[in-house]
């Protein structure tokens, strides 16, 4: 994923026409993700955090119930970094890549040389 990630940042600083058509929240979500990826990595395979303190944090969450916050820093930052991710995403452009799945073509049938689809309301 964080190669993925650098991948696409270095892209869009190289090649011209996306460099020209993105603006500095592109560059800024991009770089979050990134950072998320990063400190999930970190966690993964070089500072491993303490398990059952993690699980008992986010069960308080889950339960309504907040239990202490574990005392390890990369674990908060990848947390922080995630909530502000969240926070973010209703706002931002990657809300569209839902849509794609509420798509009323989606439903729609392809058949439109064997029948002529009129809309029922379109009477003229």
């Amino acid at each position: 994923m964080a190669l993925s990630l650098g991948f696409l940042f270095f892209r869009r600083i190289v090649n011209d026409r996306n460099f020209y058509i993105s603006s500095f929240m592109d560059y800024a979500i991009l770089m979050l993700i990134l950072l998320i990826g990063i400190t999930g990595i970190t966690m993964q395979y070089v500072h491993r955090p303490m398990l059952v303190d993690i699980k008992a944090f986010t069960l308080g969450l889950v339960h309504l119930d907040p239990a202490a916050t574990p005392g390890d820093v990369m674990f908060l930052i990848h947390f922080v970094l995630v909530m502000l991710l969240l926070i973010y995403f209703p706002f931002s452009k990657l809300l569209h890549a839902p849509g794609v799945f509420l798509s009323p073509t989606r439903a729609l049938p392809d058949n439109p040389r064997e029948q002529r689809h009129v809309n029922p309301w379109d009477k003229s």
